[in-house]
């Protein structure tokens, strides 16, 4: 049984990494696990270990991984190394459920986290699908999978992996769509992305797919926005972001496949709320520096274009830099709710948001009234999620927690 990080040696010497990970008795109960590694050893082969630790900083389940994934639906992807002692490693993939138990033992040569309740695994080149319940439903016979969303997940055959011919299964594993297409992108609102036309080019050095163009497919298959776009984004709130082939500014079809919003922007964001984000150049300006600002959809300016960086509305702000200036946070009428003081900004996200404190100070968390609610001293910082996010101190990534708690409680110390 592998009960602490001396044993994972013997365990690895012998070949014999598939056994059952034994997490403590209060793992079972444990709400939220986090990844987390420590430090190389002599015990644990000379480098770093992965398991999970609770919110107390405990380790529920304990280091045994060479990799360890977030859980999504109650499942992680772990990885562990395969073969004996002389044996060259193999790194394997498998699945834990919280309690500290397999799913599946590691035995898939990659995979993903869980969406919608299926997980992409790879097996000897090739893709498929386990369910929840560890079963292989799909089998690994495609050569890229995409996840299942609006319940089709976009797959292709062939061969030359991204450059093979691309459909879109059902979960039964049926074709729903017949792979025709030179690449496909994942049904939002009822459409997909999909590239047809494309032709082989010469090798130099390897041959590849070139030309050819972007449209849109319903759930038939029907081409429903003809193929004429280099650059295409999916449907939200019934516009996407598209820009046609040997043209660069970017615009907002609608689900006819006609301009709602004419193309004259760079970067765009896709609508939420009836709004998007986008930026634009004044090619008459020297120099020349893009702005951000807000559109409705019908493309009127409700934030005028004057910001050097505007993140999307979280919460209800979005965080706005200025040139030559310092970033804060603006409100939806535009103005700062948050005065910009700060070195750098992110979105908001469970009442707090990542700002930069310069110089020397580093990432710190501040609250909506743009006080500090876990002051600068990080080297990097990630959004709360689940009352926890992830950060870097001292050259060791940890957590902290909403009221300042750093897990685990080692990491604090320099």
């Amino acid at each position: 049984m592998l009960r602490g990080v001396t044993l994972l040696l013997l365990t690895v010497v012998l070949g014999s990494c598939m056994q059952q990970p034994q997490p403590s008795a209060s793992a079972a109960s444990a709400s939220l696990l986090l990844p987390q590694e420590i430090d190389y050893t002599l015990a644990n082969r000379g480098h770093n270990a992965w398991g999970y630790i609770d919110l107390s900083g405990n380790f529920l389940i304990q280091p045994q991984f060479e990799v360890a994934g977030p859980f999504v639906e109650d499942l992680a992807v772990v990885c562990s190394l395969t073969g004996g002692l002389l044996a060259k490693k193999v790194p394997k993939y498998g699945f834990v459920k919280r309690s500290g138990e397999y799913l599946v033992q590691p035995q898939f040569d990659d995979a993903r986290s869980f969406a919608n309740g299926f997980a992409a695994i790879e097996i000897g080149k090739k893709w498929g699908f386990i369910d929840r319940t560890g079963k292989i439903v799909i089998p690994a016979e495609y050569d890229v999978v995409g996840d299942f969303l609006d319940g089709l997940a976009p797959a292709a055959v062939g061969g030359r992996a991204w450059y093979g011919s691309w459909g879109y299964l059902e979960p039964s594993g049926r074709w729903a769509i017949e792979p025709t297409f030179d690449a496909a992108r994942p049904f939002s609102e009822g459409l997909a992305a999909v590239w047809t036309g494309a032709v082989w080019s010469k090798p130099d050095p390897v041959a590849t797919k070139g030309g050819g163009a972007w449209g849109y497919i319903d759930r038939t298959g029907t081409l429903v926005i003809p193929a004429r776009f280099h650059e295409v984004q999916p449907f939200h709130e019934g516009l996407a972001v598209a820009a046609e082939i040997g043209k660069y500014p970017h615009g907002y079809l609608d689900r006819s496949g006609q301009w709602k919003i004419q193309p004259q922007f760079g970067h765009t964001g896709f609508f939420e709320k009836g709004r998007a984000v986008v930026q634009f150049t004044d090619e008459t300006r020297r120099p020349r520096k893009p702005h951000w600002g807000v559109i409705d959809t019908e493309g009127r300016f409700v934030i005028e274009l004057k910001f050097s960086e505007l993140g999307p509305f979280r919460e209800g702000l979005a965080h706005a830099c200025e040139y030559g200036g310092k970033c804060g946070y603006i409100d939806e009428s535009g103005r700062y709710a948050i005065d910009p003081r700060f070195g750098g900004a992110q979105d908001f996200s469970e009442g707090l948001a990542v700002v930069f404190e310069r110089p020397g100070g580093g990432f710190g968390y501040i609250d909506h009234t743009g006080n500090f609610a876990i002051r600068p001293q990080f080297e990097k910082a990630e959004p709360f999620r689940n009352g926890v996010a992830r950060i870097n101190i001292h050259d060791r990534t940890a957590y902290v927690t909403r009221d300042g708690r750093i897990l685990p409680p080692s990491a604090a110390k320099p």
